[in-house]
């Protein structure tokens, strides 16, 4: 049975804010533009929705190499990419239903899954070009 999620105009403000954005925010980023709708709420309160947001599966946490949490309110199939260099985060759709079938061999086991969570960490193409770009300079010298 669906667990009957009270709304709040925080909490509210808070799921738009996560819904229209693809930059993958902190809850300090989040605290920051829902101050322009509602200029009294704190910080705190912001911690509290996310964190209750993530717990109900309306949201996912990501986090980088730096354990610094980030928000996605993207809730369709994808993975997610983070630079271990510039800490940016991208979003992964695959193409095939390589999830479903990753789902379908865990659930074989026994297990039920509820949601799942990928995450690929290495550099980013931009990084990657700068470090190739670098590495052949110093070759040179």
């Amino acid at each position: 049975m669906a667990v009957k999620i009270r709304q709040s105009k925080q909490r509210d403000a808070i799921l738009a804010i996560l819904r229209q954005s693809t930059a993958h925010p902190t809850a300090e980023d989040v605290y920051k533009q829902a101050r322009e709708e509602l200029p009294d709420i704190s910080l705190g309160t912001v911690y509290r929705n996310l964190n209750f947001l993530a717990d109900h599966n309306l949201i996912r946490r990501v986090k980088t190499k730096d354990n610094t949490v980030h928000f996605d309110g993207n809730m369709t199939p994808h993975y997610h990419f983070v630079c271990e260099n510039c800490g940016q985060i991208y979003d992964i759709f695959p193409t095939t239903d390589a999830t479903a079938k990753l789902i379908s061999e865990v659930e074989m086991t026994g297990h039920k899954v509820h949601y799942s969570s990928i995450n690929f960490v290495g550099l980013c193409a931009e990084c990657a070009n700068t470090l190739e770009v670098q590495e052949h300079e110093l070759k040179e010298h």
